[in-house]
C-alpha cells in the first residue's frame, strides 16, 4: 500500500504540474509545430540548392532529412523546457551526447566514410562520367554514394571504393580539362639516322586525326636514353578527350601504327636485345649454327 500511495502522489503531482503549465505547454506545442514546419521548408530549400552541385539524389535526400530532424529535435527540447521538464530536456541532450560518442566509436568507419562523402559531394573533385586514377586504377566514375564511390574499370569490373580512401589518397582526374598527354617508346639501331627518324615521326603524327596540332601542343619526339643495343626514342602527343570524335584507344593505336609504318618505309631498324652467354665451367666445345644454315658458325 505504501508504494501504491507513493506512485499515486507522484502521478497527482505530475498532473498538477501539467495543469499549471498548460499555457506553457500550448506555447511549446506551437513552437514545436513551427520548428516542424521550418524543418520541412529548410529540407526543401537545402535539397533544391545542393541538388545543383550534388547529383546523387540519395545523398541529397539523406542530408535533407538529417537537417530536418535536427531542427525538430531543437523544437522538442524547447517544448520540454516549456512544460517545466528542463531536467528531461537536459537528460535528452546529455543522452544524445553520450549516444553520439558510443555510436561514434562503434561505427567509426561508417561515420568517417559518411563525412568524407559529404565533403566529396560539396567539393566535387570529379563528376559522374569522369576518368580518374586512384589506388593505381584508371576507371570511370559511375556514382558518388553516401558511403563509397562507385567506379568501373576498362576491364568492366565494378568497384566500390570507401570515401575515406578517396579522401586520404591522391586522386588524379584525367578528364577535368579534357587534355591528356600520351607517350610510348620506340628503339632504333645506332646506325640509323636518328635526326631523320625524329623528323619523320613528328611529320607522320601531324597527320593523325585526333592528335592536337596547336603550337603549344604539337606532337614531338626526343631521345629518351641509350640502351645496350638501341637508341630509345620517346614519342609524345596530346589528345583532347572532350572534342575527340573517335575512340581514344583507336587514336593511340593509329599513332603507334603510323610510327611503325615510318620505321619500315625508311628502312630504320628496330634491333632485338643483345644477349651475351658466358660459360664459366670447363666444358666440351659445342657447335653453334646460324638460323637457316647447315654450316657451323665460324669463329
Amino acid at each position: 500500500m505504501k508504494y501504491i500511495k507513493q506512485v499515486y502522489e507522484a502521478f497527482e503531482q505530475f498532473l498538477s504540474t501539467i495543469v499549471t503549465n498548460i499555457p506553457n505547454i500550448i506555447v511549446g506545442v506551437v513552437i514545436l509545430g513551427i520548428f516542424v514546419f521550418l524543418g520541412a521548408q529548410l529540407k526543401r530549400l537545402f535539397t533544391r540548392v545542393v541538388a545543383t552541385k550534388a547529383k546523387d539524389e540519395l545523398f541529397v535526400r539523406f542530408l535533407g532529412n538529417f537537417l530536418r530532424w535536427v531542427i525538430i529535435a531543437i523544437g522538442i527540447v524547447i517544448l520540454l523546457n516549456q512544460m517545466g521538464l528542463s531536467k528531461a530536456a537536459s537528460g535528452m541532450l546529455a543522452g544524445a551526447g553520450v549516444s553520439a560518442i558510443v555510436i561514434g566509436f562503434a561505427f567509426k568507419e561508417i561515420g568517417e566514410n559518411l563525412l568524407s562523402g559529404i565533403y566529396l559531394a560539396l567539393s566535387r573533385p570529379y563528376e559522374i562520367g569522369d576518368l580518374i586514377e586512384v589506388e593505381r586504377m584508371e576507371s570511370i566514375v559511375k556514382a558518388i554514394q553516401i558511403r563509397s564511390v562507385y567506379i568501373r574499370t576498362f576491364g568492366g569490373e565494378d568497384i566500390h571504393i570507401p570515401n575515406s580512401i578517396i579522401i586520404k589518397n591522391p586522386v588524379t582526374n584525367l578528364t577535368r580539362d579534357g587534355l591528356r598527354r600520351w607517350e610510348f617508346i620506340v628503339g632504333l639501331d645506332y646506325d640509323d639516322d636518328i635526326e631523320l627518324a625524329l623528323s619523320k615521326i613528328n611529320e607522320g603524327l601531324s597527320q593523325v586525326e585526333g592528335i592536337e596540332q596547336s603550337d603549344t601542343l604539337k606532337p614531338f619526339t626526343l631521345i629518351d636514353d641509350f640502351g645496350t643495343s638501341n637508341i630509345n626514342l620517346k614519342v609524345l602527343f596530346w589528345i583532347d578527350q572532350d572534342t575527340l570524335q573517335h575512340p581514344l584507344l583507336e587514336v593511340i593505336n593509329h599513332a603507334k601504327l603510323t610510327v611503325l609504318r615510318i620505321v619500315k618505309d625508311n628502312d630504320f631498324y628496330i634491333p632485338t636485345d643483345i644477349v651475351e652467354l658466358k660459360l664459366y665451367q670447363n666444358t666440351q666445345p659445342f657447335e653453334v649454327k646460324l638460323e637457316g644454315s647447315e654450316q657451323p658458325a665460324s669463329d
